[in-house]
């Protein structure tokens, strides 16, 4: 045993029965003569509470030089005889233990947070847990989803993955909502890597500057207030053109019906057409249906009601039966849709409904914007921590300056009550959503002209003792009917 701690690079000792009984090289070398000062402060004394760990020596080397020493004790048997086992790590200056930092970071006029790579709080602050209104206790070991609501959350849960992934930082004004007041913070965020340049933490300050914002930011909240609520005056335009439309055609349709029912003593009815017509009304109620859920569901997603169920899914066969009832359903030459997987298998914990609504929701917007032949390819690429679903078409793809509200709730790329196709413009926030819900990222890239990509980042952890489950693609196909409503050329 001595030999082997001989040999090692850290400052070692061995204890038994209170005396000093080995000094390994590397102490030795170091030391010098003034080893024999050891015996003289009893490190033992420094460390009777097993629970301290910040007790630290100070010992002058073979130069006379100061170093400072952190002893870190464990217990050993060695042939049945009890040891211990210090190691001395040596501190560069006379450091500050674990509650002065605590101490100093609670006095600094800053919010302070640490979180770990799971987004659990390892550390929060005096006036972070002021700020709202709760102990210091109940934040630790919790995530954001505890602390805030659910968009807040989320915003929150982005960004640090994000700050993950690039192992970078993060430096914004950030509009939050604390005890429904809104305050503003000059937010700064980073990541902490170990020793092996990997992110350990996340590390973050923020700085109350709600009375501190300039003439050109209350400017600028100003203008995106005028625009938000221009976007919901056209938004509730377009609803109301979109319950209008499919009423009308279901009245219609049903006079017609009555027409061909009261006259059919006097021609035969015509079965072609009575079957178009009864179509059309199934296929409008679909979209009443549609709409009015897709409204219901952005009030429970803005007051944190909606709910997901969570099981272990293989997400590539649940991707793959998707689009093969797309496949199925659209039945056209025009249009082929394509499906490819980098593996066969990858289970990820997931709501199956959600997954449904997403992938069905984007290959509606590319048939919608494929106009006579046209391919939409579905891609799954899966890695050991992460799947990217991928949904790319060749359609007439859309202008760079409605990209940033495509997952608005307000916002549509075609705001004409004439466009091409019709939609409330809804689809896409809730798709934004439920990928959040999940802890997901969603990115959209798209070209006039050139077609659109939208990439899903799904996150492969999975849930213990929960079985696979999945989806018949028959009922697949009966969710399309409902889901592909508003597209008028199938």
């Amino acid at each position: 045993m001595e030999e082997f701690i001989d040999v090692l690079q850290d400052y070692i000792l061995l204890i038994k029965d209170g005396k000093i009984k080995f000094y390994n090289k590397a102490l030795r070398d170091l030391l010098g003569d003034n080893l024999k000062e050891l015996n003289y402060l009893n490190i033992l004394e420094l460390l009777t509470d097993k629970d301290k760990s910040d007790g630290y020596i100070i010992i002058n080397d073979k130069n006379d030089k100061e170093v400072i020493f952190q002893p870190i004790i464990k217990n050993i048997i060695i042939e049945k005889t009890k040891l211990r086992l210090i190691t001395l790590k040596e501190l560069k200056s006379k450091s500050y233990n674990i509650g002065d930092l605590e101490l100093i970071l609670d006095n600094i006029p800053l919010i302070v947070w640490i979180k770990d790579i799971n987004g659990k709080y390892v550390y929060a602050n005096k006036r972070y847990a002021d700020v709202l209104c709760i102990d210091k206790s109940e934040i630790i070991g919790k995530d954001d989803s505890y602390i805030w609501d659910i968009n807040q959350s989320n915003i929150f849960k982005n960004e640090d993955r994000k700050i993950i992934e690039e192992k970078g930082y993060l430096v914004m004004p950030q509009k939050v909502n604390i005890g429904n007041k809104y305050m503003w913070h000059n937010v700064r965020k980073f990541s902490v890597l170990d020793e092996f340049e990997k992110v350990k933490f996340i590390m973050g300050f923020a700085d109350n500057i709600s009375d501190k914002i300039t003439l050109n930011e209350k400017k600028s909240v100003l203008e995106h207030e005028i625009q938000m609520e221009t976007l919901k005056n056209e938004f509730f335009t377009n609803i109301s053109h979109e319950f209008k439309t499919p009423l009308n055609i279901i009245i219609s349709a049903s006079k017609l019906i009555n027409t061909y029912i009261e006259n059919r003593a006097k021609e035969n009815l015509n079965g072609i057409i009575l079957k178009k017509y009864t179509r059309s009304i199934e296929k409008n109620a679909f979209r009443l249906e549609r709409l009015i859920n897709n409204l219901i569901d952005i009030t429970k997603i803005d007051s944190g009601d909606y709910e997901i169920s969570i099981n272990n899914y293989n997400i590539v066969s649940l991707v793959e039966n998707i689009a093969l009832a797309v496949v199925d359903y659209i039945r056209s030459e025009d249009i082929s849709i394509i499906f490819d997987t980098n593996k066969e298998e990858k289970i990820v914990k997931c709501d199956k409904e959600s997954i449904e609504r997403i992938i069905l929701n984007l290959l509606s917007n590319s048939i919608k914007h494929i106009h006579g032949e046209g391919n939409i390819v579905v891609n799954i690429n899966a890695y050991e921590d992460y799947v990217d679903i991928t949904v790319k078409d060749d359609g007439e793809g859309i202008p760079k300056e409605y990209i940033e509200n495509v997952f608005n709730k307000f916002g549509q790329v075609d705001k004409s009550l004439s466009r091409k196709h019709e939609g409330s413009g809804l689809g896409l926030f809730i798709v934004k959503s439920l990928v959040e819900m999940h802890g997901g990222l969603i990115n959209i890239e798209s070209e006039v002209g050139v077609g659109t990509e939208v990439t899903i980042r799904l996150y492969s952890n999975e849930l213990e003792n929960s079985k696979e489950v999945n989806a018949e693609v028959e009922e697949l196909i009966n969710k399309c009917g409902k889901e592909f409503s508003d597209i008028y050329c199938i």
